[in-house]
């Protein structure tokens, strides 16, 4: 059986605080991590299982960094409204088939 993945591409500012939490709070095997160290914007691409449970603790995660820093976030190349956004909504965002966010600190 082949699961859905959802992708994370994470600044580089925003990969050292929120990778941690992801590490924290996901089992080893449903997630993997990409460090880009080499390109002139350096980042992470986290790609994870997309189950309830995986999307619920990320959109917990995420929230919460939201809540304590300037972050934007883009779903298929189109900007969030962050402001409106809360955990369900993001959970709903991330449950799309094969979801694909960015986040950056603004």
């Amino acid at each position: 059986m082949t699961t859905s993945t959802l992708t994370l591409n994470l600044c580089e500012p925003v990969t050292q605080r929120l990778l941690p939490n992801i590490e924290a709070l996901l089992a080893p095997t449903d997630f993997s991590v990409l460090l880009n160290t080499l390109a002139d914007q350096p980042e992470g691409t986290v790609v994870c299982s997309q189950t309830q449970e995986v999307c619920s603790l990320l959109a917990a995660a995420i929230i919460t960094w939201l809540r304590l820093c300037r972050m934007s976030i883009w779903h298929d190349n189109h900007p969030v409204n962050v402001r409106a956004l809360n955990v369900q909504s993001l959970f709903a965002l991330l449950m799309q088939p094969h979801a694909h966010l960015r986040l950056a600190f603004c």
